[in-house]
């Protein structure tokens, strides 16, 4: 049974706004990379999934795709998922611009077609990160495209390079790739974040936890409850949230003590 999330993200508004304000200038043509980072279960992957709803809402093309613990044997693989995603009901773009292109795509898109040479000839960094950036210009609608890149702690040096080159290129395109990322301990994705971030090639929110004192607030917002309500510590929320909650109500599941305001704030 897939886990639900609450309709509402908790305790991360200024993050929002960062986020909506990169979309809203990506669809006026001037995209780039924001990385989400965070220990895990910080709600980065939260924060990705409201905006990719917000974005659909606004017409926006959105574009998943997530490295995996053994993405280091599989180059591209989370930008060969995102593109396969968005060519799974569509041709690829019959645009003679792209043909140049398609050697370079077609290590991180076997399914293109034309061509005798496999795509796993000696392009350069630069080239494929070029390739990727003229499919998603095509790949994009009239509201430009959105591209998701998760958990890019476990990804693989090809597909950091191409993140590197699309933080310097993305500026000028309708654009706009969020890319989580655990910044402890040190991974290679963790040191480009910081690089990239450094030169302002692109920027960086750094989730916090949230703060004790104002989650119940939160959350009796979040779910419209009054006062006396029920732990909060199940799966709908995210893993900070939960290991703050079961400080308040340790026993395990939702069947806990309620929480009740008194006049100096709330107490379980």
């Amino acid at each position: 049974m897939a886990e639900l999330l609450c309709p509402v993200v908790i305790g991360r508004g200024a993050e929002s706004g960062v986020l909506l304000s990169a979309l809203a200038a990506a669809g006026d043509g001037a995209g780039g990379v924001v990385f989400l980072a965070g220990e895990a279960g910080i709600g980065k992957s939260r924060l990705a999934t409201a905006l990719a709803t917000e974005a659909r809402a606004r017409g926006v093309r959105v574009l998943t795709g997530r490295a995996v613990p053994a993405s280091a044997a599989s180059p591209y693989r989370p930008l060969t998922e995102a593109l396969l995603q968005a060519l799974r009901g569509l041709p690829f773009p019959a645009d003679d611009g792209l043909a140049p292109w398609r050697p370079a795509l077609r290590a991180i898109v076997p399914a293109i077609a034309g061509g005798e040479r496999d795509g796993h000839g000696d392009h350069t960094p630069a080239v494929r990160g070029e390739a990727v950036l003229q499919l998603l210009r095509r790949l994009g609608g009239p509201s430009g495209l959105l591209l998701v890149l998760e958990d890019l702690h476990w990804a693989d040096p090809d597909t950091l390079a191409i993140l590197e080159y699309l933080s310097d290129n993305l500026p000028t395109e309708p654009v706009l790739c969020v890319a989580t990322c655990r910044d402890e301990p040190a991974t290679p994705a963790a040191e480009l974040m910081t690089r990239l971030h450094g030169r302002r090639a692109a920027a960086r929110l750094a989730l916090g936890r949230l703060t004790p004192g104002k989650s119940p607030r939160w959350y009796a917002r979040a779910c419209r409850l009054r006062p006396r309500m029920s732990s909060p510590a199940c799966s709908a929320w995210p893993m900070e949230f939960r290991s703050w909650s079961r400080s308040l109500w340790p026993r395990r599941g939702c069947q806990a003590r309620s929480a009740k305001q008194s006049g100096s704030g709330w107490r379980a």
